[in-house]
């Protein structure tokens, strides 16, 4: 839904006492089930990470059921079934693909701002830029100063 829902859950510092850490080296990953709890914490060395998603056929129904429930949250309604099966799954993937596809949804265009460059002669390899954003095809402009 391009909403960000975890900014207003509360914090409780039992969530760090019963967690699991887990310290990748390099060329390690990690995964967790769909929509479990996590964070992530880069160590004070230079961190490479990318997320990918995958589904199967059950993630993909979720996925869908979950869009359509976020439309109908938005509407006022709550206790909202999950249910993957049945003409609930389909009335909810048709409110999923309507809701997609009519323009309705809220278009935001994220502009992604590179904040460092790689500099083998810097301390940690790498030193800070700013003003710099990505144009199309992945390349840095170059910082902008006023004039």
């Amino acid at each position: 839904m391009g909403e960000r829902h975890e900014c207003g859950l509360p914090y409780d510092p039992i969530f760090d006492r019963e967690a699991v850490v887990y310290d990748l080296q390099p060329g390690q990953m990690l995964h967790w089930p769909l929509n479990a709890p996590h964070r992530i914490e880069n160590g004070d060395c230079v961190n490479v990470s990318f997320a990918t998603e995958h589904f199967t056929k059950e993630l993909r129904r979720r996925y869908f059921v979950n869009c359509a429930n976020g439309v109908l949250r938005k509407q006022g309604r709550a206790h909202l079934s999950q249910q993957t099966n049945g003409l609930t799954y389909w009335a909810k993937l048709g409110l999923a693909a309507a809701h997609k596809f009519s323009g309705l949804r809220k278009k935001t265009k994220r502009i992604p701002k590179v904040e460092f460059a790689v500099d083998p002669s810097a301390l940690n390899g790498v030193r800070p830029i700013s003003g710099s954003v990505l144009r199309s095809g992945g390349v840095p402009d170059e910082p902008r100063t006023a004039k």
